[in-house]
């Protein structure tokens, strides 16, 4: 195994307990779609991490002309386009290039592995969900001083 195949990562092992999570929820879907699945979780968190970064840096340069900037369909095509390449990117790379690899590491895990790490990708699901949250509304109170 190669000691880039042995380093914990977070995005992997967040697909692969969704994937797991969801293979024992819907036995009826069959294994592909709970690997879609996994995978549009990782995404959607990635992309929920890109845009808090990409608002908070836009809401400190453009201050005034935020609201006009984030209202423009272009940037509209723009959040559409990058969610769907980070999907893509996410389902090819988790499904079709490391997902023997992925569910080869994790599935020796021990017990207190499992548990730590199931609470660490529980916390970047809601961390990411929730800063994303907290980034819009500093953007909304520095831009419009509401």
């Amino acid at each position: 195994m190669k000691k880039k195949d042995s380093i914990f990562n977070l995005w992997e092992y967040t697909y692969y307990r969704v994937t797991i999570l969801y293979s024992k929820a819907e036995k009826s879907a069959g294994f592909k779609a709970n690997m879609d699945t996994g995978a549009s979780v990782v995404s959607t968190c990635i992309s929920l991490n890109f845009m808090t970064i990409l608002l908070f840096i836009l809401a400190v340069v453009l201050r005034e002309n935020f609201t006009v900037f984030t209202e423009n369909i272009w940037f509209q095509f723009f959040i559409g386009g990058q969610f769907i390449l980070i999907l893509l990117l996410a389902l090819y790379i988790l499904e079709k290039k490391r997902h023997k690899i992925i569910f080869r590491r994790y599935s020796k895990e021990t017990e207190m592995q499992k548990k730590i790490r199931g609470w660490m990708a529980i916390t970047y699901i809601v961390l990411s969900i929730v800063i994303f949250g907290i980034s819009i509304s500093i953007g909304r109170k520095y831009v419009l001083g509401i």
